[in-house]
């Protein structure tokens, strides 16, 4: 296959706007809030450390998002999506009765 300058440009210009689309894309997705129908069905909070023991005794201290197989982080570090709260981003330090550690 020859690759002559237009076909170059072209998929040069496919990239970089893929590539900006792909990076607006993670940003534009919601954050869970506590208020969240499925969030407080499933004690989601976005601290651990907030977690009620009493209401949740599945809980262990340190237990957190980041920590869980459902978690998947995001660029920026603070967030993450997660595959119990599809379509929303959590946060990272939160918490809920899903949680299941990463082997």
């Amino acid at each position: 296959m020859t690759l002559n300058r237009r076909i170059f440009m072209i998929q040069s210009l496919l990239g970089t706007v893929s590539l900006t689309v792909g990076d607006q894309a993670h940003t534009e997705i919601p954050v869970l809030f506590e208020d969240d129908s499925q969030a407080r069905n499933l004690g989601y909070k976005e601290d651990s450390r907030k977690v009620d023991t009493a209401k949740f005794p599945k809980y262990s201290a340190g237990q957190k998002c980041a920590e869980c197989q459902w978690f998947k982080a995001l660029p920026e570090g603070s967030t993450g999506t997660c595959g119990v709260f599809s379509g929303k981003r959590v946060n990272r330090n939160g918490w809920c009765k899903s949680f299941v550690h990463k082997e």
